[in-house]
This record gives C-alpha cells, sequence and structure tokens, in this order.
C-alpha cells in the first residue's frame, strides 16, 4: 500500500474527504502550473529554419476544480518558449530563440502526476489532476491561436478567437521557428511552458503557471534539431531563473506592476579585466499586460560606454507586432532603448507577455547599486505608474541630492519642497529626482522624514 497515495494527511489534498484542501503551495481555487515539460518535438525543415514545440502536462494544485471547456473562452491556452545558454567573453548569456503561438485546451484528462486524481475530466481538471498533451498536439495548428488576443493576467480572450481561427500553414506556421546555424550539437536550451486562463486568474493564482526544463541539443536530421531532456521540470518558475541556475551570480528581480502583472528582471556584471565591465541585463515580461517599452539606466557623462547590445524574439505567422530591434542610446548620461508608444502605434514592438529581451554594453567603470527603469507600453488607469523602478547594478548611478529635502534648488527646505513631496507621495518616480530623496524610485513615508528633518535648513 501507497501510504502516501491514499493518506489524506499525507497526500495533502485533493479530494472533498480530504476537506478540499489545495495541494502544499496550492492556491484557494483552481490553480494551474506546468507540472512538466514532457519533449521538444519537431516538425521539419524550410529554408533551414526548424519548426518546434513542447509537450506539456498541466496540473490542478488548487482547491476547485479548474474549467476546460473547449468550445467557450473558459479553458487554459498555453505558450511554448524555447531559450538558449552560451558563454561570451567567460560569463553566461541567456537569450530567447522562439515563441509559439498558443495551443487551445480542449478536453482535461484525469493523470496523476502531481497528487491523486478522483475528479471525472472532461469539461474540467480537477483538483490534484493532470493533463498531458504532446508536442504534436500542442503544435496542431488548426487548435493554435495568437497570443495578441489574450490578456495574460486576466486570462480573458475572444473565443472563437479572431487570427488564423483554425487555419494550417507550412511546416513552421503557428510553430516555434528556430534557424538551423542558431544552435549546436551538445548545447544547452531550455524550454518554457505558461498556462492562462480565466478562473485561475480570478482566483488570484496566476502568477506560478509557468515552468522550464533543462534540455540538451543532439544532431541536425531533415526534421531539426533533437533534443533530450537532461533534467527534471522546475516547477512553477519562469525560464529567467534558469540563467541564474547556469550563473549564481546572476541576480533576479521581481517587479509586480499596480493593476497588472509582473516583469522579470536579471542582471550579471562581469569584469573583463583591463580596466572594462561588461553588464548584461534580461527583462523577462511574465503576465503584464501593458507591457514594456523602454529600458533605460544611468551611466555617468563621463562613462565610456561601448559595444551596445540588444536581442528580442520575433512574433511570427501573421501576428501583427512590429520586430523592429530597439537601438541603445546614450543622452545626457543615461543609456537607454526604447521602442514606439502605444499612442503612436499599438503594434510596436513592446516586451509583451511571455517574452525575454536582451540589452548589453561594455564600460570603463565598475559596478554601482543603482536603478533601471521600465517604461510601460499600454497605459494604466488613473494613478496607475507610466514606469517602475528596479534595483540593479550600474556603471555610475545618479549622485543623491546636495541638500536633503530641497526639490526646487533653490537651497532651503521649505514649505514649497513639502507641496512637491505631497503632490508625489506614492508615486514612482526616476530614482533621485523630485521628492526622492533617498534614491530608491519612489516617494513615500522614507523621503518625508528626510525632509522634516532638514526643515528650515539652508544649503
Amino acid at each position: 500500500m501507497n501510504v502516501k497515495r491514499h493518506s489524506c494527511v499525507l497526500a495533502v489534498v485533493v479530494s472533498a474527504a480530504c476537506g478540499g484542501s489545495a495541494l502544499a503551495g496550492g492556491g484557494l481555487g483552481p490553480d494551474v502550473i506546468v507540472g512538466d515539460i514532457v519533449s521538444v518535438g519537431r516538425f521539419g525543415i524550410i529554408g533551414g529554419v526548424g519548426a518546434y514545440s513542447v509537450g506539456t502536462t498541466a496540473c490542478n494544485i488548487g482547491t476547485f476544480r479548474l474549467n476546460w471547456l473547449a468550445s467557450t473562452s473558459e479553458h487554459p491556452v498555453i505558450a511554448q518558449n524555447l531559450y538558449r545558454v552560451s558563454t561570451v567573453d567567460g560569463a553566461k548569456r541567456f537569450e530567447q530563440l522562439a515563441q509559439s503561438w498558443l495551443k487551445h485546451g480542449f478536453i482535461a484528462a484525469t493523470g496523476d502526476l502531481c497528487s491523486i486524481c478522483n475528479q471525472p475530466g472532461g469539461g474540467f481538471l480537477g483538483t490534484g489532476c493532470s493533463d498531458t498533451y504532446s508536442s504534436t498536439e500542442n503544435g496542431d495548428q488548426l487548435r493554435v491561436g495568437p497570443r495578441s488576443e489574450v490578456n495574460p493576467y486576466t486570462g480573458v480572450f475572444p473565443y472563437p478567437y479572431t487570427l488564423g481561427w483554425s487555419q494550417t500553414g507550412n511546416t513552421l506556421y503557428k510553430r516555434m521557428p528556430i534557424a538551423n546555424t542558431e544552435l549546436v550539437s551538445g548545447s544547452t536550451v531550455y524550454a518554457e511552458a505558461h498556462y492562462v486562463t480565466r478562473d485561475d486568474a480570478e482566483a488570484g493564482n496566476q502568477m506560478n503557471n509557468a515552468s522550464h526544463r533543462k534540455f540538451v541539443v543532439g544532431t541536425l536530421g531533415t526534421m531539426g534539431w533533437s533534443m533530450a531532456a537532461i533534467a527534471p521540470t522546475q516547477r512553477e518558475k519562469p525560464a529567467i531563473f534558469a540563467w541564474q541556475t547556469e550563473d549564481p551570480q546572476v541576480v533576479i528581480r521581481t517587479i509586480d506592476i499596480p493593476g497588472d502583472g509582473r516583469v522579470y528582471v536579471g542582471y550579471r556584471v562581469h569584469d573583463l579585466g583591463n580596466g572594462q565591465w561588461h553588464y548584461e541585463y534580461a527583462v523577462q515580461n511574465f503576465n503584464s499586460h501593458r507591457g514594456v517599452r523602454l529600458f533605460s539606466l544611468p551611466v555617468g557623462t563621463s562613462t565610456a560606454v561601448s559595444s551596445i547590445g540588444f536581442r528580442d524574439v520575433d512574433c511570427h505567422s501573421g501576428e501583427p507586432h512590429s520586430n523592429t530591434d530597439w537601438p541603445g542610446v546614450v543622452s545626457a548620461g543615461i543609456l537607454g532603448w526604447e521602442t514606439s508608444t502605444f499612442e503612436t502605434n499599438v503594434n510596436a514592438n513592446a516586451i509583451r507577455w511571455s517574452t525575454l529581451y536582451n540589452f548589453r554594453f561594455n564600460a570603463d567603470q565598475p559596478p554601482v547599486d543603482g536603478f533601471a527603469t521600465l517604461g510601460l507600453f499600454r497605459p494604466g488607469a488613473k494613478g496607475d505608474p507610466a514606469s517602475m523602478q528596479v534595483a540593479v547594478r550600474v556603471p555610475n548611478a545618479p549622485p543623491p541630492p546636495s541638500c536633503p529635502g530641497d526639490t526646487n534648488a533653490d537651497s532651503q527646505v521649505s514649505g514649497a519642497d513639502l507641496s512637491v513631496l505631497l503632490s508625489q507621495f506614492g508615486q514612482s518616480v526616476t530614482p533621485g529626482s523630485g521628492a526622492d530623496f533617498n534614491n530608491d524610485g519612489f516617494v513615500n513615508g522614507s523621503d518625508l522624514s528626510v525632509l522634516l528633518g532638514n526643515f528650515g535648513a539652508s544649503c
């Protein structure tokens, strides 16, 4: 007898008989995760570009069944991504190679991958139950729709979807396209899968819906590169965390956007020797519907910046979004990359959900603590921030105010400065600007304490 499978105490979960409690780490209500990435499948090559998809197993680790209704918008959609690890100048680099369109779930199974499944499948994935789609099924063009019509934070999308409805195409259509030259035998890649669905989001459980797994590239054949899994699936962790696995010196920050989703920023600074440092940043939009249109950081006016680089992942198969690269420009001591605003072009090349962009450069200054700015693409609700700040390492941080509390540069701390602080209170700003006296990118009680502590002072 398997005690774990038959004891409500040890199995933690899964039926009304066990009180309907969630699996360890699961949330209240429906809570879908990627329990396993089964395989990377290949479909063939056109013009030196191969087509790939990822096999996945979903688990419901929550307390209530998950909707899986095929003919409505109440079912999961599945994003698939592939990433490459490479070593450049002695440091690991992590880049997204390709993204798929979205597989639409059509019927739920009753597997036991994550726990005991004791509920019927069909139109619902029961608590403790798992459902597997092979890479062939996830690459089925008839059941694959666009990412552009999905709000990843709310899980809302139209059904039938508009773009590419029930359409098939050539081998590359809607699948992950990867040029043969982007991979080499024996190299490391990571597959990622991300489930999005409305009832999971309504329960507030949409922040754990992506997982990743490590694969090794095999041989190139007529169908494309073979890939074999060489490590277990890392559940509930988006792919950017694989960069940290490859290089423990990588730092990853989490940014939760008010009223919206989540963005991750990873960074690594590598000493190249001879007075040069390489700065590498990766921004992964996990499930922000607003998206990111700008990434900038201070480099100082006397820093020599070189080898400015950028990498994105292309949309394809008729998705309307632009693939125009972001130029990296240094101006007034700030290095920034950006695309067009939403108001200028709703289809600009923003960092949209379940994608990762890279920003990099060399500098002749060592790293210090500072802040990068993420400019958001879609407008938010009234009062929502237009940008977010994230603590990173930079070549040159902005200096602190010469007279703490003096917002208007009149060399005294007075009621005029207090008025500025109160007008900005609770907002995120560019670090060190306005009433941000402690250089953390936010105007809050800490800044008020600085101002009041210097009130009446002249400098």
